[in-house]
């Protein structure tokens, strides 16, 4: 069985992002009131937010590269 440590689970969140991903949940389902609409627009946003940040990295590695 794996021990976790909750603190530095606690350590490791952004905690800027969490806040802005349930503000955007809530307005999602707010407009929306549907739970499966809001959930694939969110999964969505997910794969999206995945997407931007590997191409960020990407970017700034091939950006390192040539300097």
């Amino acid at each position: 069985m794996v021990d976790y440590d909750l603190r530095e689970i606690m350590k490791k969140v952004n905690w800027k992002h969490f806040l802005l991903y349930f503000f955007v949940i809530a307005a999602i389902y707010y407009l929306t009131k549907s739970f499966w609409m809001s959930l694939g627009i969110i999964l969505l946003l997910f794969v999206v937010d995945n997407f931007l940040k590997e191409y960020d990295k990407k970017r700034a590695k091939r950006k390192d590269e040539k300097s």
